[in-house]
């Protein structure tokens, strides 16, 4: 997981080509029951959010609803990499923000 984080930033081609695969593996151990590899969901996710956003639009309702429960992590370092993404998230330009992004973040807020 962690050297397939590492090839968010420059993101080759051959990421792109499997990036459902990619997202899947994501979701596949988001919940692991290893401290370090929530951890890499989270930092996975926000790489993705900071460098191609377009790519978790189809998915962001669960994994907002992801995000939103990894910030309550009983690990400090798991909520912390969660809070990143909300940083993250806060920080995007509105021409990356899709309308259905902003949506499913206003329902998740009380």
């Amino acid at each position: 997981l962690k050297c397939l984080n590492e090839l968010v930033d420059p993101l080759p081609n051959e990421l792109i080509l499997h990036m459902n695969d990619y997202l899947k593996v994501l979701s596949d151990f988001a919940g692991d029951e290893s401290v370090g590899v929530r951890k890499l969901v989270c930092q996975g996710i926000v790489q993705l959010l900071d460098i191609r956003a377009e790519y978790l639009r189809p998915h962001i309702a669960p994994v907002s609803s992801f995000m939103l429960i990894a910030t309550s992590d009983t690990n400090p370092t798991v909520s912390m990499e969660a809070c990143e993404f909300w940083l993250t998230f806060a920080s995007q330009t509105p021409d990356v923000i899709s309308p259905d992004m902003s949506d499913t973040v206003q329902n998740l807020l009380p």
